[in-house]
């Protein structure tokens, strides 16, 4: 049965076997690498895991054969998991992935009226809104870092919730940003110093799949809550000079040399918001950057500007956060004189 090794795309494999030798050998493993990084590495491990779970559905479900999949195949799993509980989310992605891996392999995705009409089912009986996670705005910043230790864990939390914050970082760039010390930095998301502050070079993101680039300044504040001073005390702490810019710390305050992973960037922001009596079920990774946006139209900062700094591409994306921000001002509710 077909593995998840079928998300390398194929003329990226089968170009050693065109031309035998040490070059086309060493050709072949290039394009393997460049045919790989058209997929954010959290998607392809996502994806895979839900290969897996597809093709394992097919062994227990004969005759049902995973690669290449019939479109009634796939529309049989998704009812099988939906009624299972799975969130329409999820089942969104492993279709997607179903239908990567299928194109990935050059065979056609699978279709046919009988999925697109079980698909539309499950949404429409399954759907519902996404749950928003709530947003920290400067308020709540100021109640987190108030609460925060003065351990060299603590020191790190404070600098990596600000810089996160005033950078509007999503939690995959926080965890993965380094310290640029003139040298080829490997992951392409690099912190630099400059006379007012610091700037974060990004050479590819999420909004971002051609890496043209973006740079992102963080003046120096004038507060408690400045992200600059913060940075500046967590990488002195730790004798930071290259690498990775936020670590993991243990109990003990030794700080290891790697680089902490999405999931605990995510862990920290949590259990900082539990501190300062914030609901950790309500806030996520996402909470700093959607918080920063809505700060920031609360603040009457003009739209252009936020979106340089978020890397917003539509204008309707920020709409949302123009609601949100604005939604008391033009309640109803607020103009009954209660």
């Amino acid at each position: 049965m077909p593995g998840t090794d079928v998300v390398t795309t194929p003329p990226a494999r089968d170009l050693a076997p065109a031309a035998a030798g040490p070059e086309a050998a060493r050709l072949a493993a290039a394009a393997a690498a460049y045919a790989d990084a058209q997929m954010a590495s959290s998607t392809r491990r996502a994806y895979e895991s839900d290969w897996a779970d597809f093709t394992a559905w097919c062994a227990k479900h004969p005759p049902a054969v995973p690669l290449p999949a019939p479109g009634p195949v796939v529309a049989l799993y998704l009812a099988d998991r939906a009624q299972g509980g799975l969130a329409v989310s999820t089942l969104s992605r492993r279709l997607a992935a179903i239908r990567t891996i299928h194109k990935s392999a050059d065979h056609p995705p699978p279709a046919g009226s009988e999925l697109l009409a079980v698909w539309a089912g499950i949404r429409r009986t399954h759907g519902r809104p996404p749950r928003q996670k709530r947003a920290i705005i400067t308020e709540d910043l100021r109640r987190i870092v108030a609460r925060l230790p003065t351990t060299p864990s603590g020191v790190r939390d404070k600098a990596l919730i600000l810089v996160s914050y005033a950078a509007a970082l999503r939690r995959s760039e926080s965890a993965v940003l380094e310290l640029d010390d003139g040298k080829s930095l490997r992951r392409g998301i690099r912190l630099e110093w400059v006379a007012r502050g610091f700037r974060i070079v990004i050479d590819a993101s999420k909004a971002d799949q051609e890496g043209e680039g973006a740079v992102i300044a963080v003046p120096y504040g004038k507060t408690k809550l400045c992200a600059g001073v913060a940075l500046n005390a967590w990488l002195e702490l730790a004798r930071i000079s290259s690498g990775p810019v936020f670590r993991p710390v243990d109990r003990h305050g030794n700080i290891a040399p790697r680089a902490m992973s999405e999931k605990a960037v995510n862990d920290t922001i949590k259990r900082a918001a539990a501190r300062a009596k914030i609901d950790p079920a309500l806030i996520g990774g996402h909470s700093l950057r959607s918080g920063m946006v809505t700060q920031a139209i609360m603040n009457e900062v003009a739209v252009p500007l936020i979106m340089k700094q978020t890397r917003h591409v539509k204008v309707d994306t920020l709409n949302r956060y123009v609601r949100m921000a604005g939604d008391m001002d033009r309640s109803a509710g607020g103009k009954l004189g209660l």
